[in-house]
């Protein structure tokens, strides 16, 4: 699970902290795995706060990438770089 506050959410909700905002986009992430039965662990949620509308600033993002993309190679026994 991928939490990310935004500079939309500042324009929606302006009395809330990076904190609460954060806190209501997992319990509604939650709440939608917990519809699916999806199973989602704490070491598996991943958050960050950054200003940028590209991967390139966001470090928490690429590590999840890298992460997504080492699962699939191996999986599929494939080899796509990371």
């Amino acid at each position: 699970m991928y939490l990310r506050k935004s500079r939309k959410d500042d324009d929606l909700r302006q009395d809330e902290s990076i904190e609460e905002t954060l806190s209501r986009h997992r319990q509604t992430l939650c709440e939608l795995a917990d519809s699916m039965q999806i199973k989602i662990d704490n070491d598996a949620i991943y958050q960050e706060v950054v200003s940028g509308d590209t991967i390139d600033v966001r470090p928490v993002m690429q590590q999840l990438l890298r992460l997504c993309i080492g699962i699939y190679n191996i999986c599929y026994n494939a080899s796509v770089p990371i």
